[in-house]
């Protein structure tokens, strides 16, 4: 004999995602203002850390990056765990590097 099987009715996952839909949006009411407030605050300090050294672009990067990037809204998958929330993202030299390609050259005979 086959083990019984747990059956969940329509209405309890119906229930189950309009849980997590208030969730994620009473979570949104906090962190989206907390991220957009965050994120301009870099942009100011970074235009400030730009002008005291003297135009160095790479102090200014190191700023700006992580306060912009990131995660702005929030979604089921951030309350689930299945996604992860970087509320601080990852500065100019944490990018994936693009590597170009060399072409391949024939050996000579």
């Amino acid at each position: 004999m086959a083990p019984a099987q747990e059956q969940q009715s329509p209405t309890k996952e119906i229930g189950t995602e309009v849980g997590w839909g208030v969730g994620t949006v009473l979570a949104n009411v906090f962190y989206m203002p907390t991220k957009v407030v965050y994120a301009g605050l870099g942009l100011v300090a970074g235009g400030m850390g730009y002008l005291l050294t003297a135009g160095r672009g790479d102090v200014a990067n190191e700023i700006i990056y992580p306060a912009v990037k990131g995660t702005y809204v929030l979604t089921s998958d951030h309350l689930k765990g299945e996604q992860p929330v970087v509320f601080i993202g990852p500065g100019p030299d944490d990018q994936p590097q693009q590597q170009a390609t060399a072409p391949q050259t024939q050996p000579q005979r």
